[in-house]
This record gives C-alpha cells, sequence and structure tokens, in this order.
C-alpha cells in the first residue's frame, strides 16, 4: 500500500500508510487501541476503500479486483465468526475453497484433502465432524485459521489471532502461520496486543500510531522503551535473552496516571 489515507465520514484514521508485505513473510502489527490497525486490515482485505492512496496485491490494484478475485489472493481471518447454519468444521473449512470452485459446486477428494490438511496442522482434525457452533471460542479460531490455510492465498490475514486462546494453542496457532509462510512463500499479517508474543514469532513488526507508522523492522529495532513510551504513555525497560526473546517491564512509579 502507497499513500493510504482512509476514514470514516470525516474522521481521517490513516494519515499516508506506505507499507510492503513480501512473500514468506510473518509481519505483526501492533499499536495502542485507536490507532488504525483494524481499519488498516480492512483497506488490506477490500472491506474498506481509502480515500487516497493504493493497495496492491501483487501487481493489481485491490480497487479493480472483484471480491472473489480477492477472495483468491487474501485469507482474511477475523476474530469470531458468526454462523446462520449448523455447519460441521470440515464443512467450515472447506469454505476456503469456494473462491476457486464456487458456492454451488460440489467439494473435490482435492479440496477435502488441503481441508483435512489444514486441521492435521493445527491439531484440530478429530473436531472435523462437530458442530462449529458447539466449539469454544478458542476452538472456533483454529478452525478459521484452517479455513484460511486451506483457501492457500498469497497473503494471509489475521484480525488479534490470539484472542480467546490458551497458551498451548496460542503456541501451535503462531508455530503454523510462521511455518506456512516460510515454507509456501506466502506473506502473513496479524495484528497484536502482545508485544511479547509477536516479537518472539514475527519476522517483522510495525507499529502503528495516531495513523501513521511509528516504527518499522525487525521486533529487536523496533520494541525499544521509547517508542513503547510514545505508544502507550508508559515507561518500560525492555530485555532480550539469548533465544532473542523480548520482555517488557513496566515502571509503575514512572508512569503518568490517567483518567
Amino acid at each position: 500500500m502507497q499513500g493510504l489515507e482512509a476514514g470514516y465520514h470525516r474522521h481521517k484514521v490513516l494519515k499516508g500508510i506506505d507499507l510492503v508485505v513480501r512473500a514468506g513473510e510473518f509481519v505483526g502489527l501492533a499499536g495502542p487501541n485507536g490507532s488504525g490497525k483494524t481499519t488498516l486490515l480492512h483497506c488490506l482485505t477490500g472491506y474498506h476503500q481509502p480515500s487516497v492512496g493504493v493497495v496492491k496485491l501483487g501487481a493489481e490494484s485491490i480497487a479493480r479486483l472483484k471480491r472473489r478475485e480477492i477472495a483468491g489472493q487474501v485469507a482474511f481471518v477475523p476474530q469470531k465468526t458468526e454462523t446462520v447454519f449448523a455447519f460441521s468444521v470440515l464443512q467450515m473449512v472447506l469454505m476456503g475453497r469456494h473462491p476457486f470452485s464456487g458456492f454451488a459446486a460440489c467439494d473435490s477428494a482435492a479440496d477435502v484433502a488441503l481441508a483435512m490438511d489444514a486441521l492435521h496442522r493445527l491439531h484440530i482434525a478429530g473436531l472435523a465432524e462437530r458442530p462449529f457452533d458447539e466449539l469454544s471460542g478458542g476452538e472456533k479460531q483454529l478452525v478459521l485459521l484452517a479455513r484460511a490455510f486451506a483457501q492457500a492465498a498469497p497473503l494471509l490475514v489475521l484480525d488479534e489471532p490470539l484472542t480467546g486462546l490458551d497458551l498451548r494453542h496460542q503456541f501451535e496457532l503462531m508455530t503454523a502461520v510462521r511455518r506456512i509462510s516460510h515454507e509456501t512463500g506466502n506473506a502473513a499479517l496479524a495484528t497484536f496486543h502482545d508485544l511479547s508474543v509477536a516479537s518472539r514469532w514475527c519476522d517483522r513488526l510495525v507499529l502503528l500510531h495516531e495513523g501513521i507508522i511509528l516504527a518499522d523492522g525487525p521486533p529487536a529495532e523496533v520494541i525499544t522503551a521509547k517508542n513503547l513510551e510514545l505508544l502507550y504513555g508508559v515507561v518500560a525497560e525492555v530485555h532480550s535473552d539469548y533465544r532473542e526473546c523480548i520482555f517488557i517491564s513496566v515502571n509503575d512509579s514512572k508512569s503518568p496516571e490517567r483518567s
């Protein structure tokens, strides 16, 4: 995306965003509430039209693509999905193949194989025949990710993918996303609140602050005490260990009180 400006009515949310997500790269997008993360994702997936600038999928402007063509290029995983009908888990995952086969077409053996492979990658193949609406919030999130994997789109976009997941499932989800990205050469972009988790798994971090990019680069260069104070108004210390895991500790006695 280049020179992206977007908002709602007269409120400008994004103010000149330049961002490239490269093939085989897992990029984390972070920032406080209201910084523009969700608006950026919605522009990237075609759900919201920017007022200025261009969003490209490969060499093609997203504004020129039909909804089905976008779905063939971008797999989007929202925080949650409500269903009207009692679909099974396998049926939900097979929906990821509809941009290629059409909603009215019968699922081919190849489609079913891709769907089951996605479920196996996330260790939830045992849920294949369970009704989606009977699953826990965390299980639903993993099924939505499996649907995106089955879609096999060049770009995977995730909105707060760790919401509702316990520690084990967080580990499995992040491992799967990074492995898929690195092994297939597909790109992944996800929003996060937990910077320590994002820094552990992402190749690159982008920090949004009041609709502009404050920092963009390797996690160790982006997560600094200065950037955390600018983003969140807290005085913090940043530590890393020999595994390059980043830990953040907030100094409550020095951070300003907020009303």
